[in-house]
């Protein structure tokens, strides 16, 4: 009923489960009543949303959907980050079938997708305060119509502590020195795995005859 009512838009096809919980133990809860009540679709990726009893909010605050296609540019995860820029249409609720079920699935969500990164508390506050440039393999995967795989970020207008203690408000910092001169700081937003490469632009320094 799902995809006839909302057949796929791109070429990853999923429509086969609704999230509750990612960290759930013993039975999943029973559902007595299930609605799909909005839709979102923000250009890459397409999904539901969902009632469940009454409530479209799941433990985590995060909300019930049902990720319908996405694109070669994202992950199905990243229903989430479309969601919660608000780009949400309502329709007339109809009502769906709903079969409580624990998957056994590789680990989805340790990984930010550079959306996500966008839509962070951190990234808004680092943008506040300086400039901020995806660097590396982030532009190249985006130029290829890649999903990002490792995420680099350079930051000018922020001095290294004022930048380290902004960053530790929101995960874990580590402070790697490259090179002798070059610092760049793994940072592992909370909630997550990912760990996220952050620097200051490089500044170069030349020594030998005909340089000053």
């Amino acid at each position: 009923m799902l995809l006839k009512k909302f057949p796929p838009k791109y070429e990853n096809v999923i429509a086969d489960h609704i999230t509750y919980s990612l960290k759930a133990k013993g039975k999943p809860p029973r559902v007595e009543n299930a609605y799909v009540i909005g839709v979102v679709d923000d250009g890459h990726i397409q999904a539901a949303i969902v009632e469940l009893d009454g409530e479209i909010e799941r433990p985590d605050g995060k909300i019930y959907h049902i990720t319908i296609s996405h694109d070669d540019k994202r992950k199905p995860k990243d229903s989430n980050t479309a969601i919660a820029r608000g780009r949400i249409r309502k329709i007339t609720p109809f009502a769906i079938d709903v079969i409580p079920a624990i998957l056994e699935t590789e680990e989805r969500t340790t990984d930010m997708t550079k959306g996500e990164v966008l839509s962070s508390k951190w990234y808004a506050e680092l943008q506040k305060r300086g400039e901020v440039y995806f660097v590396g393999g982030a532009i190249r995967d985006e130029l290829l119509g890649k999903a990002a795989k490792d995420i680099d970020i350079v930051v000018r207008g922020i001095d290294m502590d004022r930048l380290k203690d902004i960053l530790a408000k929101y995960g874990k910092v580590t402070v790697n020195h490259v090179g002798g001169r070059q610092v760049v700081i793994k940072f592992v937003p909370l909630g997550t795995k990912k760990e996220i490469d952050i620097a200051l632009p490089r500044t170069e320094r030349k020594v030998g005859a005909g340089h000053k």
